[in-house]
């Protein structure tokens, strides 16, 4: 039996409760997926000097399975003259991506993240967005089993973060000669 997924939108009179709700059940979602922190996100964009005809709108979306959220989809499109993000601060930020329930097993989960990447690149199009940043919450490395990279299925590149040890022993000169600028 082939699986149906609803799409609920931000502009949905129960999606804020949906949203959280999610997030109260799920260990693997940190702050930044709050609908606070996305509003946040949101305001800042056009606090921010910008062209003329900057905007910044809330696209987030979840995702319900038998009438229960099984995924949310935090998605800000911001305009900026003629070119258009899935992002904040214009690309300087990504957002983190889509986060699926905790319940779920792996082949569902893999379906779900499908659709909503499916989802995501139809409102690229829609949007004629020139690029989108998303990023992997890193709270999911300590709940999910199969935590990888999985952005690069859906031809994302892969910028994981470099990590750097830094001997504070050393001057503070010392300390910036020493970071590669590769």
């Amino acid at each position: 039996m082939k699986e149906k997924f609803f799409i609920i939108r931000n502009n949905h009179k129960d999606f804020n409760n949906l949203w959280e709700t999610f997030i109260k059940k799920n260990k693997n979602v940190g702050p930044f997926y709050s609908k606070f922190f996305v509003k946040q996100m949101v305001q800042r964009g056009k606090s921010k000097t910008r062209k003329k005809n900057y905007s910044a709108v809330d696209n987030s979306f979840c995702i319900l399975l038998n009438n229960e959220v099984v995924c949310i989809v935090p998605l800000i499109l911001e305009k900026n003259g003629n070119e258009n993000y899935f992002s904040t601060n214009l690309n300087f930020n990504s957002f983190y991506g889509p986060t699926l329930s905790l319940k779920l097993e792996k082949n569902l989960k893999n379906k779900i993240r499908e659709f909503a990447f499916n989802e995501i690149d139809n409102l690229a199009k829609l949007n004629k967005v020139v690029k989108s940043i998303q990023a992997i919450d890193p709270l999911n490395y300590f709940y999910d089993k199969n935590y990888f990279n999985h952005l690069q299925q859906y031809d994302y590149l892969d910028a994981s973060i470099g990590t750097i040890i830094i001997n504070l022993k050393n001057s503070e000169k010392e300390i910036k000669s020493n970071i590669r600028k590769s």
